[in-house]
């Protein structure tokens, strides 16, 4: 099993005005500050809620700096279920292109 990266504390615009990077399965943001970011925490309030299926959940966070998506499948998407709107969560995951912060 491969060793799971250091989560790091990152806003919501080190993340959408960033460059994003592929290679393989590696997916990685570099920061406009230039910090790389492969699994990233984000502290934000959740502005939108939106449950399509029982196996999948997405919401909206806004942190002030930004809003970004969400999305949680599985397990995850019965916890993402759980958190209300307007309140403050923290989220770990990982920046997959074209699909918002998901689960890792």
């Amino acid at each position: 099993m491969p060793r799971r990266l250091n989560a790091i504390r990152v806003q919501v615009s080190d993340i959408t005005k960033g460059i994003y990077e592929k290679d393989g399965n590696v997916h990685r943001v570099t920061s406009p500050l230039g910090l790389e970011v492969r699994r990233a925490v984000i502290v934000g309030y959740i502005v939108d809620h939106y449950d399509a299926f029982r196996d999948f959940s997405m919401m909206v966070l806004d942190d002030t700096t930004g809003a970004i998506r969400v999305k949680g499948w599985g397990r995850e998407s019965k916890i993402l279920c759980r958190a209300p709107k307007d309140k403050m969560v923290m989220v770990m995951g990982r920046e997959v292109r074209g699909r918002g912060l998901s689960w890792a």
